[in-house]
C-alpha cells in the first residue's frame, strides 16, 4: 500500500477506509502478502451495501478524503497563528496593538483634513478667476480703440515668464523644505534571492508615514499658494485687457493659460508622497 493511501486511511472513518480496501481487492486481487482480510469485510453486516455501479479506475484521492473537521481546523490555523503573538504577549501586547491601530486611524484623519484644507484654498482661487472671466465677458463693452498699442504683446511676454516661474519656483521651494525636514527611516528585509550566500534585498522605508506626510503637507502649503497666486496673476492680465475693452480673442488666451496652470496644480496626495520619496530616497507604505 502506498504511503499516500496509508495516510488517507488514517484520516477517514471506517466506511471510507473499507471502500478503498474493496477497490484494492477488486482491481489488484488479494495476494498472500496483502494486508486486507476478506473475512474482515464479511463480518460487518451493519455497513450499507455498495453501489451497483462500476468501481472507479482509481482509488479516492487523499485530498477528497479529508474529513470536514480537518478542513475546519485548517481554516482556523491561519487565524490562530495571527493571534499567537497576542496570547504570548498577554494583555499588554493586545493593548499596544490596539493603541497602534488607533494612532494610525487618527493620523489618517489628520492627513485627510490637511489635504482637504489645501483643496479648499485651490477651489477659492480657481473660482475667483472664473468670476473674473464671467465679469469681463458679460458686463463690459469691448472696443479695441481703448487698448494701448502693443499692450497685449507686452502682457503676453510677461505672462509667459510668470508661467515658467509658477512651475519652477514652487517645486524648487518644496524640495528645499523637504530636504530640511527630519525624517526617520527603517529597513525592511525581503525574501532571499538565489543561494543562501546571497544577501536578501533590503528596502529603505520611511518610519511613521502618516505623521511624515502630514509634516510634508505643512511645508507644501506655502509653495502651493505661491504657485497659485502666480497663475492667478496671468488671469488678471487677461481681466485687465478685457476691462480696457480688448476683444475676447485678445484676453481669452490669458485666462486659458492661467486656469490651465491652476487645474494642473490641484493638490493630490500622490504629488506630495512622490516628491517626498524622491528627495529622501525611501519608500512610503501606509
Amino acid at each position: 500500500m502506498s504511503p499516500q493511501l496509508h495516510d488517507a486511511l488514517d484520516w477517514q472513518p471506517p466506511f471510507e477506509s473499507i471502500t478503498v480496501a474493496v477497490w484494492i481487492g477488486v482491481h489488484e486481487g488479494v495476494t498472500p502478502t496483502s494486508t486486507v482480510d476478506p473475512s474482515f469485510l464479511m463480518t460487518l453486516p451493519s455497513l450499507p451495501p455498495l453501489l451497483a455501479s462500476d468501481p472507479p479506475l482509481f482509488p479516492p484521492s487523499p485530498v477528497s478524503m479529508i474529513p470536514p473537521q480537518a478542513v475546519s481546523a485548517a481554516q482556523k490555523s491561519k487565524y490562530r497563528q495571527g493571534r499567537l503573538w497576542t496570547s504570548l504577549a498577554g494583555p499588554h501586547g493586545a493593548s499596544e496593538a490596539s493603541d497602534e491601530g488607533m494612532g494610525a486611524t487618527v493620523s489618517s484623519k489628520r492627513m485627510a483634513a490637511r489635504l482637504q484644507t489645501l483643496r479648499i484654498l485651490w477651489m477659492a482661487l480657481f473660482v475667483s478667476c472664473l468670476m473674473f472671466l464671467f465679469i469681463v465677458t458679460s458686463h463690459l463693452v469691448h472696443e479695441d480703440a481703448q487698448v494701448p498699442p502693443h499692450l497685449p504683446e507686452m502682457l503676453g511676454a510677461i505672462a509667459f515668464g510668470v508661467a515658467i516661474v509658477s512651475i519652477v519656483l514652487p517645486a524648487r521651494g518644496f524640495d528645499i523644505a523637504l530636504r530640511a525636514m527630519d525624517v526617520k527611516f527603517e529597513n525592511e528585509i525581503g525574501e532571499p534571492v538565489g543561494s543562501f550566500r546571497e544577501s536578501a534585498p533590503v528596502e529603505k522605508l520611511i518610519a511613521k508615514p502618516h505623521d511624515t506626510v502630514i509634516a510634508a503637507m505643512a511645508r507644501f502649503q506655502t509653495p502651493f499658494i505661491l504657485g497659485m497666486a502666480l497663475s492667478e496673476s496671468i488671469c488678471l492680465f487677461g481681466f485687465l485687457l478685457g476691462f480696457m475693452g480688448a476683444h475676447p480673442y485678445t484676453y481669452a488666451p490669458f485666462f486659458a493659460v492661467g486656469l490651465g496652470l491652476m487645474a494642473w496644480k490641484f493638490p493630490r496626495l500622490v504629488t506630495i508622497t512622490t516628491a517626498l520619496e524622491r528627495v529622501k530616497g525611501a519608500k512610503i507604505r501606509f
